[in-house]
């Protein structure tokens, strides 16, 4: 968690420092831009969005018994090989689909530290899973329109990762203050 943020912090740090202007094709790659997404791009995102959703939700119990007691779900009759390689058909779309915004060196913290913040919070692993879909999203909106509202020159990627990681830092705080939140972490 703590080497996605500083990643974060350090590419917006880099840019700020060295200017406004003549951001490198190369620095988009690493730490994304929200400035070469382009309409088709967010068509793309949507579309790949629903389609995740649309997949997982009917799919969830199977997606977690596959994961969790591999045996048990082929004797109840669910194709393991099938929803294994699903999953990461999924997590490789999602990825593809992130580089572009995130960019190559971040877009594993976008997996990591929001998944990390729901399990600070959360009771169950259907709970888990909703609330790192849930702080993924917002992480995204914000750490896009954020930078955009107050012309803050930093890279889209790195403002994402930060927005996440005050939503690790919030729900670390949460759980360590507030006794319902200490029994929580599945």
């Amino acid at each position: 968690v703590f080497l996605s943020i500083s990643l974060a912090v350090g590419a917006c740090v880099l840019l700020y420092v060295t200017g406004k202007v003549n951001m490198h094709v190369l620095d988009n790659i690493l730490f994304g831009s929200i400035l070469t997404v382009n309409n088709t791009d967010i068509n793309v995102l949507a579309i790949i969005c629903a389609l995740c959703v649309a997949i997982c939700l009917p799919m969830f119990n199977k997606i977690l018994l596959a994961s969790f007691n591999p045996s048990l779900a082929h004797v109840r009759g669910i194709n393991v090989k099938l929803v294994d390689y699903m999953f990461i058909l999924i997590i490789t779309v999602i990825t593809v689909a992130a580089l572009k915004i995130v960019g190559a060196v971040l877009v594993e913290a976008l997996f990591i530290i929001p998944a990390a913040a729901a399990r600070n919070i959360s009771k169950s692993m259907r709970g888990f899973f909703f609330y790192s879909m849930f702080f993924a999203t917002l992480s995204c909106l914000l750490g896009v329109i954020i930078p955009m509202q107050y012309e803050i020159p930093v890279p889209s990627g790195g403002a994402i990762i930060i927005v996440a990681a005050v939503f690790f830092a919030l729900t670390s705080l949460l759980r360590a203050t507030l006794p319902a939140f200490r029994e929580a972490a599945v």
